[in-house]
């Protein structure tokens, strides 16, 4: 996969420039992703670290980690190639994930939560270990939902000639969900959650409805909101366990479409228990008869 770097936005291009000169100043061979990542965590007023004290991940904790990584690197002497330092075979991974989930994501240009999913989709690069390492996961996400919904219609009355008259409709939605999910390891009982997805609606979107005026007149269309057809789905929040078999969750989800967006808030309480069997001991069958000494006893031998 060829790198569109002109498809990268103004904040990964500094993050990638930032990681190229850290490696340039600690004299190394060429470009990691643990330079790349570093240049993330350390950017100021970027998603990425602000998206992983979201998380509970302090960033601090990646960066001496990291630190570490590139201390134990080796050193090379000699003038930087005219043309920039090369990339190491990791990163350049890490790059054509990070390209492939803003493809996947319908996304237009690759942005700097794009290239964390990316070094963490490389788990055998030392970026991705070590935001492993600190907890932070990734998994992919799928999911189809079908849903019929059905509205009654209204008529007015009193107006005469221009009561209105509006029919009944049904709305099909069939709607699919591709993404991933991060997780962080769970600490005290508190699992911290987030979501990155993208949503198509496979079924029209036209949400109108076809009314009519007593006096008469031929019936038309009153327009509706239509549904958009493709949604970027975010989701933040943390589950906490409340006691044995139940969880509180709190969270937020966020919904960004071409011309809407629509946030949401929610709190849930989530019981879960094990059925117990109906008969606690396993029933014995009766004894025939002339078998066992209570039987003959019953019967006075």
């Amino acid at each position: 996969m060829a790198m569109r770097f002109d498809k990268f936005t103004e904040k990964a291009q500094e993050a990638l420039l930032a990681a190229q000169q850290d490696a340039t100043s600690r004299a190394h061979q060429a470009v990691d992703g643990e330079h790349l990542l570093l240049a993330l965590i350390q950017q100021p007023d970027g998603l990425v670290p602000q998206l992983l004290q979201r998380l509970q991940v302090d960033p601090r904790v990646i960066r001496t980690r990291l630190e570490a990584e590139l201390a134990r690197r080796p050193k090379v002497s000699g003038a930087t190639p005219a043309g920039g330092l090369m990339l190491t075979p990791a990163l350049a991974r890490g790059l054509e994930a990070a390209q492939r989930e803003a493809e996947r994501l319908k996304d237009e240009y690759v942005s700097t939560e794009h290239l964390l999913l990316g070094l963490l989709a490389d788990r055998e690069g030392a970026a991705g270990k070590t935001l492993a390492e600190a907890g932070v996961t990734a998994e992919p996400v799928a999911g189809l939902a079908y849903t019929r919904l059905i509205e009654a219609g209204y008529a007015e009355s009193g107006a005469g000639a221009v009561d209105l008259t509006v029919d009944g409709r049904t709305t099909q939605s069939l709607r699919s969900t591709v993404g991933l999910r991060l997780g962080l390891d769970e600490t005290a009982g508190i699992r911290p959650q987030a979501s990155l997805a993208w949503g198509h609606e496979f079924a029209t979107t036209e949400r109108g409805s076809q009314a009519r005026f007593a006096g008469g007149g031929g019936s038309f269309t009153l327009e509706g909101d239509d549904a958009p057809r493709d949604l970027a789905l975010v989701t933040i929040g943390i589950e906490a366990d409340l006691a044995p078999g139940t969880a509180l969750t709190l969270g937020a989800d966020g919904a960004l479409g071409q011309d809407q967006t629509h946030g949401a808030l929610k709190a849930a309480i989530k019981l879960a228990w094990e059925p117990r069997p109906i008969f606690p001991r396993a029933l014995k069958p009766s004894p025939q008869r002339g078998e066992g000494g209570a039987h003959r006893a019953a019967r006075g031998g």
